[in-house]
């Protein structure tokens, strides 16, 4: 079932599940030699990323809950943990290896598909486009232009003359005007808020 964990029923569930899964014998290995990883889950609470994100979600939802933000985000922290670049081979080990999933907070049973893990990408870096120009959105075509044969001590001339100038006179124009939100900077903003200096040394220390 998709749940939206507190972080103390979070803690509560993984206890819960590496106690199902790995407290045997010939398991309880895997929960000692990941032992690190799991202080820093329980540490680590990353559910207010839900009210950063909120907006990227529809009000209204046709079908099942969507996945919760914080484990999503969780899973993607602990895939570049493990130094796995690909998602599709994440998914794989989230469905084969039940200790990811769990520390995730996914159910071992029902863990998020690739085209999920690429929706909320989509969420964190929305591809907005409104900043650009027309010129910037039409394609580029690239002709080549004949070489023009030069003389002896002469220099090409500049392909965009007075453009540092042109710069400048803008930045100078508009240096009071509230910059436009872009893409980058709202994916910025939930770091910001997200991630506190102390959390980010507690997660990936020197």
């Amino acid at each position: 079932m998709n749940r939206w964990y507190t972080h103390f029923q979070f803690i509560n569930f993984v206890e819960k599940k590496l106690i199902e899964y790995y407290i045997s014998p010939g398991r309880i290995y895997t929960l000692l030699v990941n032992a690190q990883f799991i202080a820093k889950v329980f540490l680590m609470d990353i559910t207010s990323v839900r009210k950063i994100i909120r907006p990227e979600y529809a009000k209204k939802h046709r079908g099942s809950k969507p996945r919760d933000p914080a484990a999503m985000l969780r899973s993607l922290l602990l895939m570049t943990l493990y130094k796995t670049s690909s998602i599709d081979n994440w998914v794989k080990q989230l469905r084969s290896f039940p200790f990811f999933a769990i520390l995730s907070g996914f159910d071992p049973d029902d863990t998020p598909g690739v085209g999920t893990f690429y929706d909320f990408f989509h969420r964190l870096y929305t591809e907005d486009s409104s900043h650009q120009t027309k010129q910037q959105k039409k394609k580029h075509i690239f002709k080549r232009k004949p070489l023009k044969k030069l003389k002896k001590n002469e220099k090409l001339p500049p392909k965009h003359p007075g453009i540092v100038q042109r710069l400048v006179d803008r930045i100078i124009k508009n240096q009071n005007k509230p910059s436009i939100a872009r893409s980058t900077d709202i994916l910025g903003l939930y770091l910001q808020r997200v991630f506190c200096y102390g959390f980010w040394c507690l997660w990936y220390p020197r």
